[in-house]
């Protein structure tokens, strides 16, 4: 054993000097070790971390430029891959904010992946990497982001001039530049600028239209001083236009029962839009314009309105000066309702009766008719239709055997003449008895009827075609024929009696009993009460000279089983029984 112990001991003063050591392997192949290279490897043997952690970096610093902050650091680390560069703002998470390859010591910051802001605080740390491990860092002490001389304002804008408002505010952002004062700068021609003489105190400011040249553009910047230099916001522009020229020929025309064309000939070179004011006729304008329309319109359709119907309307043009007024205002009506329920059938003496159901407040209808096979023909005629009943006209052109057709138009007359037209009314066919019949088949007295004929304003009256005379001719009240009703009732087989106490007529005609009062706008019909005019409650019987009962002539008759007929043009009642 004493040659073993004389072998480590020769080993071991051989591997202290730096010896090779020379040995066999398993194959009997020599193995050669130097002694520095087995210390290092029994050192990453027993230290497995110090293979995987590069060394932090050190003595860290950072220092602000000109848009910019720079960090300095010492690499202490042999193998890493890289640096980690961090950056934190006061009181928030450090984030990455770039990487660098291995052996660098220092890095630039401009903003470039994360924006710096001027006078904003921030931290930042440097981690040296390799792999997926990261060492630790020290954090700089807080720096400060300056430039040498102010950065500009941004985001300077003017309000544009509205016609309701007197001035308009100017507003921008100032960068937090250090030791900086902001003055409003002004100029005519954009090019020399005017510093007002007192900073400014806040980031908005107002322009007033009464400080303003009508049609002179003035332009604004704000300039940033401090010790370092003078920056610039940029530079807006702003003009008061002039006021916009009123508009000529304003009209309006029914454009149906529901809507108004408004026109105009637009005048200015400078509006915005206008502004159309609408009223019923009698009423008030109300503030909040009923209309806007933009720049350069000359027409309007006016819909949703009420038809046969008068409106007022205003024109004022505006833009960012102010609106002005038209010099007037126009009048325009909405077109009255068409008949409906209209009629043809053949009537006395070769003539057809066209009837139908008036529903507008008009004086004047166009009737249209055709033959088979041809154009309309207008025909235009007066009458004085009670609205909601039934009005007829009696077509005396016509031919034997002939089939016509008939439409109607309600026609709205204004005082200056100007027609207001319905949309047509439905159509309606007749065609005519041939020449051989002579119309016998609709003579009321062929048929075995007897006809009543009597005319608004005359005391003569005709019963079967004989000659009579009234002591009071029938008037038309509230738009319904009123007559002394004995003359009818007596021809009609019904009685009449008065009940002066209680003011009261009660007419009887087989199991039919009316009763009606003076002043009152009911009667009653077999004991149930009824309204005499359902659309008209002013109609009420009355007494006139010389102390004639006057009463309804339709709602008596018709409630006797009478037809009642009306013939506007001769202004003429038929009743036929």
């Amino acid at each position: 054993m004493d040659w073993l112990k004389k072998l480590s001991l020769v080993m071991l003063v051989m591997f202290s000097l730096g010896i090779v050591f020379i040995a066999q392997d398993a194959c009997g192949a020599p193995l050669v070790v130097q002694k520095d290279l087995l210390q290092k490897d029994l050192e990453i043997s027993d230290r497995p971390d110090i293979a995987a952690f590069p060394k932090a970096p050190s003595n860290l610093t950072a220092g602000s430029g000109y848009e910019e902050i720079v960090l300095r650091w010492q690499d202490n680390s042999f193998n890493e891959d890289g640096f980690i560069i961090e950056r934190q703002t006061a009181g928030g998470e450090f984030f990455p904010v770039d990487r660098v390859g291995p052996n660098v010591e220092t890095y630039t910051d401009t903003g470039a992946t994360f924006m710096l802001h001027p006078n904003e605080k921030y931290f930042y740390r440097v981690k040296a990497y390799r792999g997926k491990y990261e060492s630790v860092s020290n954090v700089t002490n807080g720096n400060w982001f300056y430039t040498v001389i102010p950065l500009p304002p941004y985001d300077f804008k003017a309000e544009p001039f509205k016609h309701n408002e007197e001035k308009i505010k100017l507003s921008w952002t100032n960068p937090q530049n250090k030791e900086t004062k902001y003055y409003l700068q002004t100029s005519i021609d954009g090019k020399i600028f005017i510093n007002q003489p007192k900073p400014l105190t806040s980031t908005v400011m107002y322009l007033y239209k009464k400080d303003l040249a009508v049609d002179v553009t003035h332009h604004y910047r704000i300039k940033a001083v401090n010790p370092n230099g003078t920056s610039y916001s940029d530079t807006v522009k702003v003009t008061l236009p002039h006021l916009p020229a009123r508009p000529e020929n304003f009209q309006g025309t029914a454009q149906s029962t529901t809507s108004i064309k408004l026109t105009w000939t637009d005048k200015s070179d400078n509006e915005d839009g206008f502004f159309i004011y609408r009223k019923k006729m009698g009423e008030s304008y109300s503030f909040k314009p009923a209309i806007t329309t933009g720049p350069n319109v000359q027409e309007y359709v006016d819909t949703g309105l009420e038809a046969d119907t008068w409106y007022c309307y205003t024109i004022n043009p505006f833009n960012g000066n102010n609106q002005v007024a038209a010099t007037s205002e126009i009048k325009a009506r909405t077109a009255p309702h068409a008949p409906t329920d209209i009629s043809a059938a053949p009537y006395i003496y070769d003539t057809v009766k066209v009837s139908w159901v008036n529903h507008s407040k008009v004086t004047t209808f166009i009737m249209e008719r055709k033959k088979e096979g041809g154009e309309w023909v207008k025909d235009d005629f007066f009458v004085l239709p009670p609205v909601g009943e039934t009005s007829s006209y009696v077509d005396q052109n016509v031919e034997p055997g002939t089939t016509y057709t008939y439409r109607l138009y309600a026609v709205a007359v204004d005082e200056n003449g100007n027609r207001f037209v319905s949309e047509p009314s439905a159509e309606t066919s007749i065609t005519t008895p041939g020449s051989s019949t002579g119309n016998a088949a609709v003579n009321p007295l062929a048929t075995g009827k007897n006809v009543i004929r009597l005319n608004v304003g005359k005391t003569s009256y005709s019963v079967d075609g004989q000659t009579l005379d009234m002591d009071t001719a029938p008037v038309v009240s509230q738009g319904r024929t009123m007559l002394p009703i004995r003359y009818i009732t007596d021809q009609i087989g019904a009685t009449l009696a008065w009940n002066e106490a209680d003011q009261q007529v009660t007419i009887v005609k087989g199991d039919t009993t009316i009763e009606l009062w003076i002043g009152k706008n009911t009667a009653r019909v077999n004991g149930t009460e009824r309204m005499i005019d359902s659309d008209n409650p002013n109609v009420k019987p009355f007494i006139a000279p010389p102390g004639r009962t006057m009463l309804p002539l339709r709602f008596i008759s018709e409630s006797l089983g009478c037809t009642v007929n009306w013939d506007a043009e001769r202004q003429e009642a038929s009743i036929e029984y």
